[in-house]
């Protein structure tokens, strides 16, 4: 109970100065959380457990993290048994869970000498908790949101960087567990709020890697590669997309189908009044 109060102390003070998007001495890819979207068929009379995984996407150093987790199952036949920290987070000297997973806090040190590693996964995507979802033999077929919510003393969801240098506040991409088949009205509610482009993954990449956008509402989406001179090298996406969340791939080659050489790239979406680029690396 001392323990677990002094985090609510340590979260409780780092939170309120969290007003970052990201580090600012770091303007690179946006730091990430992405929950999964799947998919289950409808198994009436069988338990069936489902491993929900949450992905961490970080181009700084984060030493903790604080992550209430908000969904809700129409009958109550979708209950969350558990969760697992995993690869780095398996190694952090304190990981907490509360006892229905709403909400995950961690720290890399508080007050060890061992020095845990800090949670900097490149920008690349890993699986940062393993939730495991259990659907009961009674449950119906549904559609359960997962996002996140306000925590204890409503609290957002913070990454704090090393050193508690600073705090931020992570691009958030929620997902589901939709079991069965559902209706337009419930596949609806999980269409993307705004528009966005994704950092790319892997990255540094040899030589493919995956862009993810995501589109409110049907129109027009672009997508094009340059090279560091902005010479434009491909077209991956250009076309009449409907609303909903979208993965594009690149090989790393041009028009022609010939390999691209090894160096820095830009990536650019445009789509209605929306327009970003970012930036990606190619090491063949």
């Amino acid at each position: 109970m001392k323990r677990l109060l002094m985090i609510f102390m340590v979260v409780a003070l780092i939170i309120p100065q969290a007003a970052l998007a990201q580090d600012p001495d770091d303007p690179g890819a946006p730091d990430s959380l992405i929950f999964s979207a799947v998919d289950i068929e409808h198994s009436p009379g069988d338990t069936t457990h489902v491993l929900y995984n949450i992905y961490f996407v970080t181009d700084d150093s984060i030493s903790s993290i604080f992550v209430p987790v908000g969904w809700h199952s129409e009958d109550g036949g979708i209950i969350a048994q558990s969760a697992t920290w995993m690869n780095t987070l398996q190694q952090w000297e304190s990981t907490y869970a509360n006892d229905d997973i709403s909400w995950l806090v961690g720290f890399n040190d508080l007050t060890s000498p061992y020095n845990e590693p800090a949670l900097h996964t490149n920008s690349q995507r890993v699986v940062g908790i393993t939730i495991d979802f259990v659907i009961l033999p009674d449950a119906q077929e549904q559609l359960v949101l997962i996002d996140t919510t306000r925590g204890p003393h409503n609290l957002p969801v913070n990454f704090g960087l090393v050193h508690g240098s600073a705090d931020i506040t992570p691009t958030v991409v929620p997902g589901y567990i939709r079991y069965g088949t559902v209706g337009i009205d419930d596949q609806a509610a999980v269409l993307p709020s705004e528009f966005a482009l994704g950092q790319n993954y892997p990255n540094p990449f040899n030589p493919e890697t995956n862009i993810e956008f995501q589109v409110p509402q049907a129109g027009q989406v672009n997508i094009d590669i340059y090279n560091i001179l902005g010479a434009k090298v491909k077209t991956l996406v250009a076309g009449y997309r409907e609303a909903g969340f979208f993965t594009t791939h690149w090989n790393g080659t041009n028009e022609a189908g010939a390999d691209v050489p090894s160096g820095v790239y830009f990536y650019r979406m445009i789509a209605g009044d929306y327009a970003v680029a970012k930036k990606m690396v190619m090491i063949r």
